[in-house]
Formats: C-alpha cells, structure tokens, sequence
C-alpha cells in the first residue's frame, strides 16, 4: 500500500471561524474557496498561542527512543554499520547524519507523512546546522503485514524484536566520503556527527549516522505546528486536484523557514500518490544565491524535481537535480547587485514560462524583504503570477508584508484569470543564539558547499562521488586564452578598468564562472596587455560551471585550471563553443589555496599566502553603504 498522508489524523476544521492578524474581515476557512484573495485564518495571533500548546510534535520524554544494545538495538552487519531498531507504540527517534533508512515492520511518521513497511530504502540527509526532524513509531496501513528483511535477519528480527510493533533498519548511506569533507574542511567535522555524543557501543567510528539523545545532546528537534500541518495538507489537495497549473511562492524574513516548509511541501507531494495516480515531475525556482537549495554556488536556477520520493531531508544542495537554466550571481548576497540580481530573475521567469508546464512550481527567495528588497518581491509576484502565497510572519516581518502588492487577479498563458490564495502562517525561527544551530554560521554552510563542488567526481542519477584531497595537490588543466580557447575576461562594472599589470593578480587564485557563448560578435573586446576584456554585458551567455585559476602565464598566454571533475564532459562535448571567463565577488575557500595536509610549512614562497602580520592599523577597509550613523539624519 502507498504512503498516506495524515488528514485524517490531523484534519483541519473548515467550520471554525477565526479571526485575522490582517485588517479583513473574519472568515472561515470554507469562504477561503469564495474568496481565494483574502488572507488565510491561519494568519490568526490567537491560533499562533494555541499551535505552541498543542504541537504536533511535542515531545514527551515517555516516548523518546533510548538505545539499548541487545533489547531495541540489534546489530546486524558491522561492515556498513547495519542496525535493526525496534521502537514501541508512538516512540520517537531523532537521527542525525547521512543513512540508509527501511520501515521493516508498522510504519513510521516522518513530517506528518505515514510510511508503509516495504521494501524501499529511503536515503535520508539530516545535517546538524537545521533542526532535526523526529522518526515516529506507526502502524502497518494495510491488510496483511510481513517482515520486509532478507532471510538470514528474519529470525533474528522475529526472535529478538517480535515484540516492537514498529521495527527499523538503519545503515550507512553510499556517500560515506561526502563525509571525509572534514579532512580538507575542519569546521565541517560535526556537521553531520555529534562532537561529544552518546557511547554508541552498537556502531562504530566509521558511521554515517547519530542516533541522538534529545536530553543530552545539543540539536534542535523539528516541531511542526498544526497552522503549518494544515496549510500544508491544503497545498496537497490542490495539487492533486489541480487543473491547471499551480505555482506555490513562500515568502519570509532571515531564518524564517522557508526552505523548510517547501521542502516539507515537496515531501509530502512526493510521497502521497496513490497507487492509481501518476507521479508528476515539479519545477524549482531556486532564487535565493546564498542559501541555494538545489542550485549551484553563488547561482540561481530553474530545476526539474523528478518524483524521487526515496531522498528526505535536507542534502544542503549536494543531490543530483536536473537543470533547465542557470544564471551565476557571483555573490552570496542580491544587495551586492540588486539590478543584475532582477534581470537574472526575469530570465529565469522567462525560462519556466517557456516550458508551459501544466504541474506544479516552488519558488524560494532570499529573507530580503525591507527596502529595494521589498520591490524584487512585488515583482516576481507579478512576474511568476503565484496561485498561492505562503507569507511566513515574525514580529519583524508584518509591517513589510504590509507594504506587498498582491493583484486580485492573474492571468497567464495555461490559466486565464485566477485569484491567488494568501496563507499566513507563523514563521519557524529559533531565537537562541546558543542555539546548536547557530554553531554553524552561514558563511561556513556556503564554504562546505563550495568545498563539495568544487571536489565532486559524479554527479547524476546514477549516484554522487567526492575526492577530498586538496585541488593543489594535483596537476592543475591548462588553456590557452586570447585567440583560443578563453575568448575574454569579463570583470564587474566597479572594476572594468583594471590596469593591466594588476589582471592577473585579480585573477590567480580566485573562484571565476565559465560561461559559452553561440558567437563572438556578441563581444566587445579591448585588450588590456595580452588579456582580452570584455567591455558590454552579455546576455545570452550560457553558465556552464566554476573553476579555480591556479595561475597565468602572460607571456605564453596560458592558464592553470582546476575544474569539478563531473563538469569535464560537458566541456570535451562543446569544444566548439566560444569560451569567456566571468569575474565577480566569488570568495575562494582558504582551504583550496592553502592547505593542512600538504607539506608546505617549510617553503619559503606559498602562492596566495603572505607570513607578514599588519601592522596595528593596516587592515582593509570595507565602506559601508546605506547606513545612517548619529548625526548623520536630517535635522
């Protein structure tokens, strides 16, 4: 049997009546359908109070797992670290890490999700840096019920844990050099694996998984109210339901969960088909370049999302997704470059309106939601014309919600003239700066997945591949520029006036973007000494990849490269292509220039790195724009 969603379990009442945050009048959840344009009531401040006190995921500490080596732990392969776990009625357990996961007995819950025993293993991604989602002991919905394991486990599972109505198989994940990240990357080392966890007797170091101990160990427990529980299951029956298309834009402040509730969103579309349904394909817009959820670095994209439904949680965008466009940013931030940030945007609109994709389509944008930021948000609303907005409030986040401009209407090639439904939910923020989450900063969250790009081997369907060794460790590739092979550099407008002795130092050492173009009278090209610089913005170019420059020859006009291995095919494949180079405000991880594991401490010159210590004030000045200090107002 399928996997089933709990609406019978957790069922919103559409009879309640509530009243709204927002100056509407009240309604009912039933006139939402009359009146798609009109604020949901699950924007109610009162609801916020109710939904703390009745949590659908509040812990009792009755009903936390307690691993007991030979009682509800079993282990039975020591190779891949292969644990049976038998859990009793509504127990719960919290997992960190990267692992295999098959329901072999009952079912679980997993984010409001029912799973059926069966024989498909689930890959499951839960890194420390986000709350973590709890694996709740359920039922077998179905009529005859069996022990899904190979023959040589069942009567250990039938001697040892016949007892436990709901029985797991846990195991290390296929990935298990993803996690030797940490030997290039230190700060990454507990991302996925508790620093001072529980004495796990029954795994060992070579585990790809924490069972955590919510008492003890310091992570944040993923608690999903009821307010999200019941928008939630809205979206899906739209989504089933839907005639046309349906595009679903969540919007929120830093932190406020919106990748989260789509990612939960994705989740239960993806696992609640039912056997005589068909699996749909989705489209991702992924707006947001510093918390990119499935694009590359510094990148924003629009991606296919087959229905994969044996991936969950969050893989911190290092999981094989297809792309239909992608435009580099060249900055974690959309401030840094507002207006090439909104043409960017345009033309990924324009992309996924080219499609005419009858399914349905997520968009995430960043938590930038107060000034010229405010403005990006009314457009896309306008551009991307949403059939429903989720509005994710705080405190600090109503008054700019205030100022957005929703039309009644939207009309569009596949859907004349359809009101956009408004949800208000609660944001899902966690205040402590003591927080475990906030032990990983933002800034190392994009090192780790630079580092991981830059050092994937695969990347497909078929599976993922990562040589952690540093990139100076081997020899770099070579190209020529100028007349072969790198057609021209193009810098950012600030700094197209480069003199030509300070080229290539602005180049060594630095993470640049690759892009093809159809033709080189699309250029306009100066040179600067040897160095071919493009002088217009190109807009039909075609983002290919990042790569490191390790170094330039000038005079030979040759240059030291370090490219994914996984992007050298699409290279080889297009060597016809006319080839530019795009310099932007990409940071280049220390690791990659310098790194611990090279014997390096005894030579006298190491590229990129300086032994001198400044002086008391010699320390670079960063100007800051748009701030107001004292005195600085109108009088």
């Amino acid at each position: 049997m399928s996997n089933t969603n709990l609406s019978d379990i957790l069922r919103y009442s559409a009879d309640e009546s509530e009243s709204s945050d927002s100056d509407t009048e009240t309604v009912s959840s039933s006139k939402l359908v009359a009146h798609p344009r009109k604020f949901d009531s699950s924007s109610d401040e009162g609801q916020y109070d109710s939904d703390d006190q009745n949590d659908t995921n509040k812990l009792n500490s009755s009903n936390i797992f307690r691993p007991l080596l030979d009682y509800n732990i079993i282990t039975i392969n020591q190779s891949d670290n292969s644990i049976l776990i038998g859990l009793t009625q509504k127990q719960r357990i919290f997992i960190s890490g990267i692992f295999n996961l098959q329901v072999v007995k009952g079912g679980i819950v997993y984010n409001n999700v029912h799973y059926n025993a069966s024989k498909k293993i689930y890959t499951v991604w839960h890194p420390l840096s986000n709350s973590i989602p709890s694996i709740n002991s359920s039922h077998y919905a179905g009529w005859e019920e069996s022990l899904h394991l190979p023959y040589k486990y069942k009567n250990i599972a039938k001697d040892r844990l016949d007892a436990f109505p709901c029985i797991l198989k846990i195991n290390n994940s296929n990935f298990e050099t993803l996690l030797e990240v940490c030997n290039l990357f230190p700060e990454s080392r507990y991302l996925w694996k508790l620093k001072n966890g529980t004495n796990q007797s029954f795994s060992s170091d070579t585990a790809t998984y924490d069972i955590l101990n919510k008492d003890i160990d310091p992570f944040i427990p993923l608690e999903i109210s009821q307010n999200w529980v019941s928008v939630i299951e809205k979206l899906n029956v739209a989504h089933k339901n839907s005639q046309y298309d349906m595009r679903v834009l969540a919007l929120g402040g830093k932190n406020s969960g919106k990748s989260t509730f789509l990612r939960l969103l994705r989740e239960t579309f993806n696992n609640t088909i039912s056997e005589n349904q068909i699996e749909n394909d989705m489209l991702y817009l992924d707006f947001d370049p510093g918390q990119c959820e499935v694009s590359e670095p510094e990148c924003i994209s629009l991606s296919k999302l087959k229905p994969n439904n044996e991936i969950l949680g969050n893989s911190l965008s290092i999981h094989y997704q297809e792309m239909l466009d992608q435009i580099y940013i060249g900055s974690s931030s959309p401030q840094d470059m507002p207006s090439k940030y909104l043409e960017a945007i345009n033309s990924i609109i324009q992309s996924f309106e080219d499609q005419s994709f009858m399914g349905t389509s997520l968009l995430n944008l960043p938590g930038w939601i107060k000034g010229f930021g405010l403005n990006i948000i009314n457009h896309v609303i306008n551009s991307f014309k949403p059939t429903h907005i989720i509005l994710l409030e705080s405190n600090s986040t109503k008054s700019s919600f205030s100022d957005l401009v929703i039309p009644d209407y939207f009309s569009s090639d596949l859907n004349e003239h359809y009101q956009p439904i408004v949800y208000n939910i609660l944001a899902n923020t966690i205040n402590s700066n003591n927080s475990p989450t906030s032990k990983f900063q933002a800034n190392q969250i994009r090192t780790y997945k630079m580092i991981t790009y830059m050092h994937t081997i695969q990347k497909s369907y078929q599976g993922l591949k990562f040589d952690f060794n540093p990139l100076i460790s081997k020899a770099p590739i070579q190209v020529s520029f100028g007349e072969a092979g790198i057609r021209g550099f193009q810098f950012t407008e600030e700094f197209r006036k480069l003199n030509e002795n300070d080229i290539k130092g602005s180049l060594e050492g630095t993470i640049v973007a690759l892009h093809s173009l159809n033709s080189k009278e699309l250029m306009d090209i100066t040179y600067a000494g040897k160095f071919p610089l493009i002088d217009n913005e190109i807009k039909d170019k075609t983002y290919i990849s990042l790569l490191l420059i390790h170094s330039i020859d000038v005079e030979k006009k040759l240059m030291n490269i370090y490219i994914p291995d996984h992007k050298l095919g699409i290279l080889k494949s297009n060597c016809d292509k006319i080839w530019i180079i795009v310099r932007n405000k990409t940071e280049t991880p220390i690791q990659e220039l310098y790194s611990d594991n090279l014997e390096l401490q005894n030579a006298t010159e190491i590229p990129y790195i300086s032994t001198e210590r400044r002086k008391k004030y010699e320390h670079v000045w960063k100007v800051r724009k748009n701030v107001l200090r004292r005195g600085h107002h109108m009088k």
